[in-house]
């Protein structure tokens, strides 16, 4: 799929993998912020990881969403990219495709509590998510 038209319509293993190609395209947005743009791509690479059966990255997925010592998290991502709305939208769209691929892969990993940023990560939120992509032109 190279488009977010038929997002709803794919499984969610499929939209995860399809977030992720989008956040993965998005990275370069952070070119500004080469000091968080690293820390972000590698969150996507690990969300790839996860997806593809590497459960035991899971718990350092989970980090990036809500991360209990406030140090490494969306968060503190966020604060310090205030001002630079093409690097806010590729830190929505790689935590998105994250949060995503952390819910539906939280029973292989065996998480039954999960963050309010994950839980919230269900395809009914696309809609926000698609307008971001389109931000960046993609």
């Amino acid at each position: 799929m190279s488009d977010w038209k038929d997002f709803q319509e794919l499984d969610e293993t499929a939209q995860a993998a399809f977030l992720l190609d989008q956040a993965g395209r998005a990275v370069p947005a952070l070119s500004g912020h080469p000091e968080h743009r690293a820390r972000i791509a590698d969150y996507v690479q690990t969300a790839h990881a996860v997806l593809g059966g590497d459960v035991a990255q899971h718990a350092q997925l989970r980090r990036f969403l809500s991360d209990p010592q406030m140090t490494d998290d969306f968060n503190v991502y966020f604060n310090a990219l205030q001002g630079d709305e093409r690097a806010l939208a590729a830190l929505d769209l790689a935590a998105y495709a994250c949060g995503f691929v952390a819910r539906i892969t939280a029973p292989a990993a065996g998480n039954p509590v999960l963050s309010d940023p994950i839980l919230e990560a269900e395809p009914e939120n696309a809609t926000y998510f698609e307008a971001r992509a389109a931000l960046l032109g993609l």
